[in-house]
């Protein structure tokens, strides 16, 4: 007994131009959002703070007064690593926004409507 698998129906092509100019539309729109999104990394358990926004600028760069003085080595890998918290913060940031947007304007899914 041969068992055939229905033929899965074949998308709209006005459906999924329709949904491409909305994932193009919310691609803009997040690029915009991004530069006014900030994120923070830390590092030395706050010595060393950088704030930068979700397009990837770094608009601040902190350290505590304690760590001037210190071996230029240990003050450059606390900056690096505060430096990566943010960027990891950015990326989470950004991954979290894109399926909020994403799910709100019903992207989310393999529809096509």
């Amino acid at each position: 007994m041969d068992s055939e698998k229905p033929i899965p129906e074949e998308p709209d092509p006005q459906k999924m131009f329709k949904r491409l100019q909305r994932m193009q539309f919310m691609s803009l729109e997040l690029q915009a959002k991004m530069e006014d999104m900030e994120v923070e990394g830390d590092s030395g358990d706050g010595l060393v703070k950088v704030v930068m926004n979700c397009a990837g600028k770094v608009l601040n760069l902190d350290m505590h007064e304690s760590v001037k003085g210190w071996d230029n080595e240990i003050v450059g890998n606390l900056v690096m690593t505060a430096l990566n918290n943010a960027i990891d913060a950015k990326e989470e940031a950004i991954r979290v926004e894109t399926m909020r947007m994403a799910k709100e304007r019903n992207l989310d899914d393999d529809k096509f409507e």
